[in-house]
């Protein structure tokens, strides 16, 4: 530690320490002392050497006085916190007792019940119900005409051929498809499904593919390389859960204007 006094390191032979207020070190040079004084106090342990500021203070009434009531302030608070924690114990203690009078009232369960099995049906519930259908009996078509009050009717879906277009740049939105496949088949109408999950940014992919139905009279069309441009691979769309999907095939010829109007942005993917 250094000297209060002159801020120079002290040793434990050649320095003293304040008793009264400060608890400062001090050299025994810097505080006027002897090495006798030192030893003196070392065989007396009620000996008390205090520096002279501390002295000044301990010889003020005035800060006696206000010291007295620190004192007593601090004695009054020790008493309150007594007290606190005693009655803070007293009400957990109440509290414990109550608990285990309602702990000991309990009905006598027991603590592993048999649980029955759950019904088969419900056991692996599944995401969507289904029908029960026959494969191999197709529904058939009434004919008749009948003199009652007409049954309204719903008319069957219409029937589209669909091909699967891929290799297209991540760009390429299902209306840019539509007006393609509008133009490449001269047709006037299309349906257009990009095949792209929900949960995936477009933007992520390298290229994107499209599911497109059309009138299953322009299926020789779809399926000739000529009707698409370059770069594109197009087949017959089928379901993912076909064993042998086929090969899909690439069109040679060049880009439509349509794709032409586009070529800020890289739509189709260059053909190799």
């Amino acid at each position: 530690m250094a000297c209060d006094k002159c801020a120079k390191p002290t040793g434990d032979s050649d320095s003293i320490l304040c008793q009264g207020l400060c608890s400062l070190v001090f050299h025994l040079k810097c505080a006027g002392l002897l090495s006798s004084h030192l030893k003196s106090k070392a065989d007396n342990k009620n000996l008390l050497w205090v520096c002279d500021e501390c002295c000044r203070l301990l010889k003020n009434a005035a800060f006696r006085r206000s010291l007295g009531s620190y004192e007593s302030i601090i004695a009054d608070m020790r008493t309150n916190q007594a007290s606190l924690v005693a009655e803070v114990k007293s009400e957990f203690a109440t509290t414990n007792l109550k608990l285990d009078k309602i702990l000991n009232v309990r009905p006598n369960i027991n603590p592993s019940p048999r649980i029955p099995a759950p019904w088969p049906s419900l056991a692996t519930p599944t995401n969507k119900r289904r029908r029960v259908e026959n494969p191999t009996v197709a529904p058939c078509v009434g004919t008749k005409q009948v003199t009652v009050k007409t049954i309204a009717t719903v008319a069957p879906p219409e029937k589209k051929f669909w091909i699967y277009l891929a290799r297209l740049h991540n760009s390429v939105t299902a209306k840019d498809i539509e007006e393609l496949v509008m133009e490449c088949l001269q047709c006037e109408s299309t349906e257009v499904h990009a095949l792209v999950r929900k949960d995936v940014d477009v933007s992520t992919l390298r290229s994107i593919s499209f599911k497109v139905g059309v009138d299953p009279k322009l299926k020789d069309i779809a399926l000739s390389p000529k009707t698409w441009p370059s770069g594109i691979l197009f087949r017959e769309f089928e379901d993912f859960g076909s064993k042998n999907p086929p090969t899909p095939a690439v069109t040679s010829q060049p880009v439509t204007s349509f794709m032409a109007t586009r070529s800020s942005t890289p739509r189709v993917a260059p053909h190799q």
